[in-house]
């Protein structure tokens, strides 16, 4: 348990190596009590608290404690059983801390933390947030004062740096019904569509491996350095390359990671036993990584199904209406419940441009007839 407090810590002091900060990263993407909690824990140390304070526990008295309680409560989505990484561990480190900032902070209670998971924001090495306005530009620096990116409309871009010690981590969130590009100051780009998630380096130390952690859909352009692959790590399974082009899919509501080779060559394995299983890709194969079974299978694929959301396209390819509505949600960043239990598991082919939400719903009640509703940006569908 010590070394989970350790990370926590790290993280909170801006100190994480490349791999801490991928677990770091699946770890509070993993539910809302897991981002709630780190949250809080930014307050603490914004506060004045000691956090050095965790690393005081009983660690074998607090584990039994805490794991009867969490064990009872279960607020938290488990993870997979082959996973080497214990839920219970992470939970019952995050409930030990919990106890020891509610001891804390008896006469100081907790004030609202702001929620940014539907902000366009970043979230610098010091866990600091700011905010993306494309309508003005910002300016990020690191901790000795330097600047390190600047953002300009719709792109964010990093100046090259090299690390002095360790790599530092941001992480950009896009929310529903936007889409971003970043630059990296390596040279590469990654555009991320509605609904996704990426932590990133902002330096680099010559030969160590470009590692990055990714929770939604991007396409990547990856500069070439046959000294330092570029490894993007989701729900998983792991993609290497050493320079390429390539579209991920990774939503965490899907059965399945996609990975689209435009040009060059990709890996995919297990992120957790590199040996076990893998499959190299070639252009215009689609790698498919099943997250239950843990199964990594290849076929060809059209590249412009995989890759039209760049054009601002909204391909649909047999798919259910339950999971059109998902796509839907993403790219009109509108939030949708279907009453209507007939429609549900219907399947659709279709293609949309500049079409509005209004227009594509119409599209699909001429096929299939529904009524729908469409205020406070939210739509309910019904039977006729």
């Amino acid at each position: 348990m010590q070394g989970e407090i350790d990370i926590l810590i790290k993280k909170l002091n801006g100190s994480l190596n490349p791999k801490e900060a991928v677990l770091f990263d699946n770890w509070i993407n993993q539910s809302i009590e897991n981002k709630k909690f780190y949250e809080k824990l930014l307050l603490l140390k914004s506060q004045g608290g000691d956090l050095q304070e965790l690393q005081n526990l009983d660690t074998h008295k607090a584990w039994e404690a805490v794991l009867n309680k969490v064990e009872s409560r279960k607020t938290i989505v488990q993870m997979p059983v082959r996973r080497k990484l214990s839920f219970w561990h992470y939970a019952a480190v995050a409930a030990v801390a919990g106890i020891l900032i509610t001891l804390n902070f008896l006469y100081r209670p907790f004030k609202d933390v702001t929620d940014y998971s539907n902000t366009l924001s970043i979230e610098t090495e010091d866990g600091a947030i700011e905010v993306i306005d494309s309508e003005r530009t910002i300016k990020l620096f690191d901790k000795a004062g330097s600047q390190i990116a600047s953002q300009q409309a719709d792109t964010l871009s990093y100046k090259f740096s090299q690390a002095k010690k360790e790599i530092a981590y941001n992480t950009l969130n896009v929310p529903n019904g936007n889409t971003f590009t970043l630059k990296l100051g390596d040279g590469s780009v990654v555009r991320l569509n509605a609904g996704s998630r990426l932590t990133y380096p902002v330096n680099f130390k010559p030969g160590q491996e470009r590692l990055l952690s990714l929770k939604g859909e991007a396409y990547f352009m990856v500069s070439k350095s046959k000294k330092q692959p570029f490894i993007i790590n989701t729900h998983g399974v792991n993609v290497e390359v050493l320079g390429t082009s390539f579209n991920i899919n990774s939503y965490s509501e899907d059965n399945t990671v996609a990975v689209a080779l435009v040009e060059g060559s990709v890996k995919m394995y297990d992120d957790l036993d590199k040996d076990s299983q893998s499959i190299m890709l070639s252009p215009n194969q689609l790698g498919l990584y099943t997250k239950q079974e843990a199964t990594l299978n290849v076929t060809d694929a059209d590249m412009w199904e995989h890759t039209a959301w760049l054009a601002g396209r909204l391909i649909i390819r047999d798919a259910s209406f339950s999971d059109i509505l998902k796509k839907i949600e993403r790219k009109y960043g509108v939030r949708v419940i279907n009453k209507n239990t007939t429609i549900k598991e219907e399947r659709f082919n279709a293609s949309f441009d500049v079409e509005t939400v209004t227009e594509v719903l119409e599209a699909f009640a001429i096929d299939t007839p529904f009524n729908f509703t469409y205020k406070d940006n939210v739509i309910t569908i019904t039977d006729i």
